[in-house]
């Protein structure tokens, strides 16, 4: 008599979708976009879906800041005491239980974004 052998595999749970309210800040008349993404995408890519949302262009420095922590991909050039590494770490596992933070593009004009993760749809 032949046994069969079933295997248990761990169904995944799909990440979030979170829906992300992107302000503009200092414009007057306000400048913002709604966009959903998945609580997995990591920052670096969330820095391109910006770029596209907001149409920028690209080709400048941009910082995270979650809560008490920035990141951000470290320059040689332009060193920055406690900036860590935005390519080690998804959105979901950033924000925690906040739901806003802020993202900075472009250094020298210093375009200020206001992010506010909202209610799904």
């Amino acid at each position: 008599m032949a046994t069969s052998r079933t295997s248990v595999r761990a169904i995944k749970t799909p990440a979030p979708i979170l829906q992300l309210r992107v302000d503009l800040l200092y414009l007057k008349p306000a400048i913002w976009r709604r966009v959903l993404v998945p609580g997995s995408i990591k920052l670096p890519k969330l820095h391109v879906v910006l770029l596209y949302t907001m149409g920028w262009m690209g080709g400048h420095l941009h910082e995270f800041i979650i809560g008490d922590r920035n990141f951000g991909m470290p320059d040689q050039d332009y060193p920055q005491i406690g900036l860590e590494r935005e390519d080690r770490v998804t959105l979901a596992a950033a924000l925690g239980s906040l739901k806003i933070f802020r993202y900075l593009y472009d250094f020298g004009d210093g375009w200020e974004h206001r992010i506010t993760q909202q209610s799904p749809i």
